[in-house]
């Protein structure tokens, strides 16, 4: 099942065509984000999308002049989306080879974020890698975390479609730990009314980025994106809307 919102920025265009369609300037171009629910980065409450990336991608496709339109679904579907031209841009997914495939990540944009293994039990903290074998990790079905836990089939790994369902696993014990981005963990904490304790080994960030389908008009436009989101940055909107957040 899927949500779709509108954002229109630009309401002075009697015409919008998707943007792999679109090759007139003067026309707004349509496009199709896909997102899942992930505080504080993406949130999706009721009929509001808001979040760290999507305050950060909406001042860019203001300034771009485009017409927006979120679609809510799991991130296994987004990325089905992105691979299939189905959806423009994703927001923040991590980069790795497998979807460098489908998916262009030319747009450095969102700030490097560490992740880590709650655990619910302080004795059974994580210390190093080592520390993970023998443990069950759940993990966000789809998602990328950093390479060599990626490719190491000795973890036991348990995959769940969103966090808040792996954060609920933990506290009744059906895993022993979850890997999570830092400030999704104390944002889905407060919001489930869960704690937990933080290893101490932790997984350094990565920079993440707008990723672009590779079936996408959007393409063609990269070098104005990038002044765009260059032109944030030097008047210090970007700054800004990272202070929201931190």
């Amino acid at each position: 099942m899927k949500t779709t919102f509108w954002i229109l920025f630009f309401l002075s265009v009697s015409f919008c065509a998707p943007a792999e369609n679109e090759n007139d300037d003067s026309s707004s171009i349509h496009v199709t984000v896909a997102v899942n629910n992930a505080p504080p980065y993406r949130i999706i409450d009721g009929t509001r999308v808001s979040g760290l990336y999507i305050d950060i991608f909406n001042a860019l496709a203001e300034r771009l002049q485009w017409q927006v339109i979120y679609e809510e679904v799991p991130f296994p579907r987004a990325l089905h989306m992105m691979r299939y031209g189905q959806a423009d841009i994703m927001l923040g997914p991590m980069r790795r080879p497998e979807r460098e495939v489908f998916m262009d990540y030319s747009i450095p944009a969102f700030p490097p974020e560490r992740k880590l293994f709650l655990v619910n039990d302080p004795k059974e903290q994580i210390h190093s890698y080592e520390d993970l074998y023998g443990k069950i990790i759940g993990t966000l079905r789809g998602s990328a975390y950093f390479l060599r836990f990626d490719k190491d089939e000795q973890l036991q790994k348990v995959e769940g479609n969103n966090y808040a369902t792996l954060l609920r696993m933990l506290a009744y014990n059906r895993v022993d730990t979850v890997v999570i981005p830092e400030l999704l963990a104390v944002a889905l904490q407060k919001e489930l009314g869960l704690s937990f304790t933080a290893s101490p080994y932790t997984v350094p960030g990565e920079t993440s980025y707008i990723a672009l389908s590779r079936k996408s008009g959007l393409r063609a436009r990269m070098k104005e994106i990038k002044q765009a989101l260059d032109q944030m940055k030097e008047d210090h909107t970007y700054d800004s809307l990272l202070d929201k957040y931190h």
